[in-house]
Parts: C-alpha cells; structure tokens; sequence
C-alpha cells in the first residue's frame, strides 16, 4: 500500500504543479473567455487533482483513476480549442500538452498496476495442486 500512496503522492504534487500554472495561465484570457473557456478548464484541472487525491488514500481507486483520465482527456480539447482559438499561445498549449501527456502516462501505469493487482486470483491454503487438504488427506472426488 506504501508504494501506491507514494505513486500517488507524486502524481498529486505534479498535478498540483500543473493546477498552479493553469491558473496563472487562465488570469490572461481575455475577460469574456475568462469565465466561459477558462472556468472549465481550471474545474478540470482541480477535478483531475482531487481524483488522484482520494485515488491515493481508498483501495477502491478504479472509478477515481478513470475519471482522473476523463479529466485529462477534457483538458487536452479545451487546450486544443483555447490555442486554436488564439486564446493560448503555441508554448503554452504545447507545455499543457506535455504536462498531460506525463501525468497521463503516470495515471495510466497506476491503474494499470491496479486492474493487474484487483483481478489476481485468489489462493485457497486449504487445498494444494493434487487435492489434498491441509491435513495431507484426499479430498472427496465426487
């Protein structure tokens, strides 16, 4: 559990970091895209940031990873849209789209990890390979 919530952790400060130049980036827009274009943006920037969040301290963190990628995927549209628009400049679209691209990758490989850890079968200790019970006697074939 140690290692996820380190995973976690990491990934909510790079998350943080990134929701911080968000901010900055949206005081620029234009006053009438401020609230429109980037209203939505900053509330997929913070949703990203609390799913990955709770994601690091519940065991049951597959609905909360995906709709951490949910948000990424959000993100890069209203980036894409904001930088066609003329409202983000090349660089500025180009570092969102990088920084996405890193916690994507990063959020992607954990939920990996977990589906591959939640979908293990589980070991029985009564019985062994040949049917024997703990004790060393056969199991009842029929």
């Amino acid at each position: 559990m140690a290692a996820r919530q380190a995973t976690g952790q990491v990934l909510a400060e790079e998350i943080f970091g990134f929701n911080t130049w968000v901010l900055g980036a949206v005081e620029k827009f234009p006053k009438g895209q401020k609230f429109l274009l980037g209203d939505r943006i900053q509330s997929a920037a913070i949703e990203l940031m609390m799913a990955v969040v709770e994601a690091t301290y519940t065991r049951d963190r597959a609905a909360l990873l995906r709709t951490a990628q949910i948000n990424i995927e959000k993100l890069r549209f209203l980036f894409r849209l904001a930088n066609q628009a003329g409202i983000v400049s090349h660089g500025g679209y180009e570092h969102a789209a990088r920084q996405l691209d890193q916690i994507g990758r990063g959020i992607g490989g954990w939920r990996k990890a977990h589906n591959a850890q939640t979908a293990r079968p589980s070991v029985r200790s009564d019985r062994n390979v040949c049917g024997a019970d703990a004790r060393g006697e056969a199991g009842d074939p029929g």
